[in-house]
């Protein structure tokens, strides 16, 4: 089905999560292309549907500026994360070792309803 345009904002957001992620820790996001294509999926099925290629990357960037910043305000738990990771800690550990960090009620700017689009 189609997407709103909101929706589609939150899904760039965690679809460029782990690049954005590998990016801060290491340097680079080369495990992206999943991701990438992921993402793609999303934007394909925008409502309404975008204007042209420039609209859609504009999308794109605002998801990569909401990835860093939720992962900037939670550095310790992306810290957890990769150490975590790195010891092949299986997922549901590591999800819960995160929830056990954050604080409550910690959410991440979204633009007001009804704003114009980045």
């Amino acid at each position: 089905g189609r997407l709103e345009w909101e929706t589609v904002d939150e899904l760039c957001a965690v679809s460029l999560a782990g690049v954005v992620g590998e990016a801060m820790k290491f340097g680079d996001g080369l495990g992206g292309f999943a991701d990438f294509a992921q993402l793609q999926g999303f934007l394909s099925r925008a409502t309404p549907r975008f204007k042209n290629e420039r609209e859609e990357q504009e999308r794109v960037r605002w998801g990569a500026v909401l990835a860093f910043t939720a992962l900037s305000r939670h550095q310790a738990q992306l810290d957890l994360l990769v150490e975590m990771m790195s010891q092949n800690t299986p997922l549901p550990e590591c999800l819960l070792a995160i929830e056990q960090l954050t604080p409550p009620a910690d959410p991440v700017y979204t633009p007001p309803r009804g704003a114009a689009r980045p």
